[in-house]
C-alpha cells in the first residue's frame, strides 16, 4: 500500500509503510520522516528534521537553507552518487551554518 502524507504546522512524525511512499515535512518545524520499506520519496523541506529511509531505493529531498538535517540510511543504500551530492552540498552551504548528520550503521556521525 502506498502512503502520501504532508506534515502540518506543528512538529510531526510521518510514517510510511511497506509501499512506495511520499512523505513531505511541514513548514519550519522539527519533523520526523520514517519511510519504511519500499522506494520512498522523503521531502525534508525546511526546519530541523530527522529523515529515515529504511530498506529500498529512497529519494531524499532537502532545502539548503535548512537549519539541521539528520539522515538515517541502511548501509546498502549509500552510493558514490550520494557522497558526491553531500560533498557538493557542504561546499555550497549558505552563509549561515548547517549541521548535517549521517548514519549508515547505528551511531549517527556529524559531518
Amino acid at each position: 500500500m502506498q502512503i502520501d502524507l504532508i506534515g502540518g504546522q506543528g512538529n510531526d512524525t510521518l510514517n510510511g509503510g511497506n509501499g512506495d511512499d511520499t512523505l513531505n515535512a511541514g513548514a519550519r518545524t522539527m519533523d520526523t520522516l520514517n519511510g519504511g520499506n519500499g522506494d520512498d520519496t522523503l521531502n525534508a523541506g525546511q526546519g530541523n528534521d530527522k529523515v529515515t529511509g529504511g530498506a529500498g531505493n529512497d529519494i531524499y529531498i532537502f532545502n539548503l537553507v535548512m537549519d539541521n538535517l539528520r539522515l538515517w540510511m541502511p548501509m546498502v543504500s549509500i552510493s558514490l552518487n550520494l557522497v558526491k551530492v553531500l560533498l557538493k552540498m557542504i561546499l555550497l552551504l549558505p552563509k549561515k551554518q548547517m549541521a548535517l548528520f549521517i548514519s549508515a550503521l547505528t551511531t549517527p556521525q556529524m559531518w
